[in-house]
């Protein structure tokens, strides 16, 4: 994630997400109005900055550009039956007991598993 503040437009900042919401809004429905611009869709994130250069100040505009990642047939295991122990990943599926899992990428609700699960293995929440 890049940020480029107005008072600094020639500067591109580092910044790594540190909270994202599970859903999005659309500006309606956050302000309470019915504009037709309104209906875009919305989903707030929050960032950290890696370094704060003096220059920025409170309320402050800038430009975000945000780079996410897209995967085709990605296999996916819900967070809330993901257990962590020895810096290893572990599911307890239905029928097969505790599995070991190489997880990928990690989103607020989903991990992506890469092995030692398979396509419609049952996990246990």
């Amino acid at each position: 994630m890049t940020v480029t503040a107005a008072i600094l437009p020639d500067r591109e900042l580092k910044a790594v997400v540190k909270t994202k919401a599970t859903f999005s809004t659309t500006r309606n429905e956050r302000t309470g109005t019915s504009s037709p611009e309104g209906n875009l869709k919305e989903i707030e994130v929050i960032a950290e900055l890696a370094e704060a250069p003096k220059e920025l100040r409170p309320g402050g505009t800038a430009t975000v550009r945000v780079e996410s990642t897209l995967k085709k047939d990605a296999l996916l295991v819900p967070l809330a039956g993901l257990k962590e122990k020895d810096d290893k990943y572990w599911v307890t599926a239905v029928g097969k007991g505790e599995l070991e899992v190489k997880i990928g990428k990690i989103s607020t609700t989903f991990a992506e598993a890469l092995s030692g699960v398979q396509e419609g293995d049952l996990i246990v929440q």
